[in-house]
């Protein structure tokens, strides 16, 4: 918790500081360390069971958001603990997805957040009765998504594999390093990563270039 605070959502800056917002988390602690200590918000890793859940029930009634970060190489499995958490957090307003797919929130979105066709809201606070409002994370991780697409096709158009194997076993082997210039590119599917990865042209002088001549 920030410094100076006693009932669980921190404080900033010490002493009569402006109290950090109360986020609830539900992810897997190893990814959720990994969160920086410098945050505007205080973050409570939800429990997984109803003994743990039952424990944090008067810190999770603070909560004014909720996210969710999907577990690693599983995005799309859903999660029971974000079905069942909601009734918990009567101040919460906003509900985040750390990914951009939100396939594993499917029953969460369809039995908590329009449950019966209309939009949740937010049940008590400041902002009770406003729409609770949910986003994700589309566009957060497309340039680093598209880094790696650009260094998945030079690992193999390099043949980087052989040049580690010849490494490993002190072979010197003479072979033709096939290049990228004049090949093709094919994207199946046209949204954030491709447009950040492959629309970009060859630079192009800048307008206020001018060539100076001498005699």
């Amino acid at each position: 918790s920030g410094g100076g605070g006693s009932d669980g959502d921190g404080g900033r800056g010490g002493g009569g500081g402006l109290k950090r917002p109360l986020v609830a988390v539900v992810g897997p602690p190893s990814v959720i360390a990994l969160a920086p200590a410098d945050l505007d918000v205080e973050l409570v890793t939800v429990g997984s069971t109803d003994a743990e859940l039952e424990g944090q029930r008067d810190q999770l009634a603070k909560a004014q958001g909720l996210l969710w970060i999907p577990t690693p190489g599983s995005p799309s499995a859903p999660s029971d603990t974000m079905v069942r958490i909601l009734d918990q957090l009567p101040q919460c307003r906003w509900v985040h997805s750390f990914a951009a797919g939100v396939d594993g929130l499917d029953e969460f979105i369809r039995t908590s957040l329009l449950h019966g066709g209309e939009v949740a809201s937010v049940r008590a606070g400041d902002r009770a009765g406003t729409p609770l409002a949910m986003t994700n994370g589309r566009g957060a991780f497309s340039s680093s998504l598209a880094e790696y697409s650009l260094a998945a096709m030079l690992h193999f158009n390099k043949q980087v594999p052989r040049l580690q194997a010849n490494k490993a076993n002190a072979v010197w082997d003479n072979f033709v390093m096939d290049t990228m210039l004049g090949k093709t590119v094919g994207l199946v599917g046209y949204g954030s990563i491709g447009q950040v990865g492959f629309v970009g042209k060859a630079p192009k002088p800048r307008p206020e270039t001018s060539t100076i001549s001498t005699p």
